[in-house]
C-alpha cells in the first residue's frame, strides 16, 4: 500500500491522505487534522465517534504458491504510562492531540478502551 486515508465513518467524501512509513509487517502513520480541517474529528465528553483507516492493496499476490494473506492489529495503545510515540515494544502506537485550547494542546499517547489490542480478521487474499 502506497496511499492511506483517514477519515469519519459518517463522511467519507472529506478525508486526510495520511503518510505511512515502514514496510512489510510494521507501518507508522502520520495523520494530521489540519491537512483537510473538513474532516470531523471532534467529539464532546462521553461521546464517540468512528474513524476509518483505509488503503487499497495493489499487489495481492505476493507469492503465488504460497497465497497472501492480511491480518491488522493495532497494540500498545490503552497504556497510560507509555509518554513517547514510535513502532517499539515500549512506546505507545497511538499519538493524538486535544486541541480544546487551541495556545496550549494537550498530547495523549493513550485512548481508553476496554481491550489492549485490536486485530481485524485475517483475509485471504
Amino acid at each position: 500500500p502506497n496511499e492511506f486515508d483517514l477519515y469519519n465513518k459518517n463522511d467519507q467524501a472529506q478525508q486526510i491522505n495520511c503518510t505511512a512509513t515502514g514496510s512489510e509487517g510494521s507501518f507508522q502513520f502520520m495523520c494530521l487534522a489540519a491537512d483537510n480541517p473538513n474532516v470531523d474529528l471532534t467529539m464532546d465528553s462521553g461521546e464517540s465517534i468512528t474513524i476509518v483507516l483505509e488503503t487499497d492493496i495493489l499487489d495481492n499476490q505476493v507469492n503465488s504458491a504460497l497465497g497472501s494473506s492480511l491480518v491488522v492489529s493495532l497494540t500498545n495503545f490503552a497504556d497510560r504510562s507509555l509518554t513517547t510515540f514510535g513502532t517499539g515494544a515500549d512506546e505507545s502506537h497511538i499519538w493524538w492531540s486535544d486541541s480544546a485550547e487551541e495556545l496550549n494542546p494537550v498530547d495523549y499517547y493513550w485512548i481508553e478502551y476496554g481491550l489492549t489490542s485490536i486485530s481485524s480478521t485475517q483475509y485471504s487474499i
